[in-house]
């Protein structure tokens, strides 16, 4: 990590990190799950006062509501990281608490298929079928459906791009906005971040392709980069789609799918809020408790969330 020059904070936490996880070379994906579940839940914190939890299905997967204290008639439906592989409502449960506590946002986590067992599309499938069956409940689950947002951090800020780009080309009702944290969004390994931060702490370009392999259940092809149920960033249209919040990390080989997707969106008309949150490596959501850098990235995020949420008139303009 010697070249990266973190915030010691941001240093401590990631090497200890590294002590829960600890993951034997070779480790099979069960592990890696364990290992996953391990390192979240010791980050985790207790939910807020007066937050209260229901498990749920909805699209035939199993679902976490979270309810706030104080709701405001937003929602926000969210997708778990996890490179399509590790993760499931356990792992990401303290977020999506404090993103429905901070953002007064009914919130509604989805546990979808994972790869290898269940390769692409089947993530996809899931999430779109959540998003569907969520917003026709909304108003049962006291949310307004036009005040509905996407999001999802690494893997899930794929789904919820790749799920908000299908409702537009198929005609379905649009989330109100999109929240997309540190996405996998683009096919394109020449992007600059992709070989400069090729060895970045918390998430490398070869554990990137690692992923991806085991997502489609096969080495990727040319075709691949043409279907945006994989790639949503790869859209050559993108108009039409939600106002957008878009946030990475610089030392992450995936910091240039955000510029790139922000870029498209913009020049299609689409209103974009998009940072490259300085010295902090993929995955910093876990970090927003024990490092000031990650804790300032995360109000960015809820302050990103609550004027989507709220419809109101001071989006960014495109």
């Amino acid at each position: 990590m010697t070249r990266y020059p973190l915030d010691p904070a941001i240093d401590a936490w990631l090497r200890e990190g590294e002590r829960v996880a600890s993951l034997p070379p070779g480790a099979g994906i069960d592990e890696q799950r364990r290992a996953y579940a391990r390192t979240c839940r010791y980050f985790g914190r207790p939910h807020p006062p007066g937050l209260v939890t229901e498990d749920r299905r909805f699209g035939d997967r199993s679902c976490r509501i979270y309810r706030p204290a104080r709701p405001l008639g937003g929602g926000i439906l969210w997708f778990h990281g996890g490179g399509w592989v590790v993760g499931d409502l356990d792992t990401h449960d303290s977020v999506v608490a404090d993103l429905a506590d901070a953002t007064g946002c009914v919130a509604v986590a989805v546990d979808y298929r994972l790869a290898p067992e269940h390769p692409f599309p089947a993530a996809f499938d899931d999430a779109l079928a959540a998003y569907l069956a969520v917003r026709a409940a909304a108003a049962g689950l006291g949310i307004a459906p036009d005040r509905l947002l996407l999001g999802g951090d690494s893997a899930g800020g794929n789904l919820a791009a790749a799920v908000s780009q299908a409702c537009r080309d198929r005609g379905l009702p649009m989330p109100a906005g999109q929240l997309l944290v540190y996405p996998a969004l683009c096919a394109d390994d020449t992007l600059p971040s992709r070989s400069a931060m090729a060895d970045a702490p918390g998430l490398s370009a070869a554990d990137m392709r690692h992923y991806l392999q085991l997502y489609l259940g096969r080495p990727p092809e040319p075709a691949d980069r043409h279907d945006l149920r994989l790639h949503p960033g790869e859209a050559a249209e993108p108009a039409g789609l939600p106002p957008t919040f878009l946030t990475a990390a610089e030392y992450d080989p995936l910091a240039s799918d955000v510029l790139a997707y922000a870029a498209r969106l913009r020049a299609a008309g689409v209103a974009v809020d998009a940072a490259v949150e300085a010295g902090l490596p993929h995955a910093w959501l876990r970090a927003r408790h024990v490092a000031a850098p990650a804790g300032a990235a995360f109000l960015r995020l809820i302050a990103a969330a609550r004027r989507l949420s709220l419809a109101d008139d001071t989006q960014p303009q495109a």
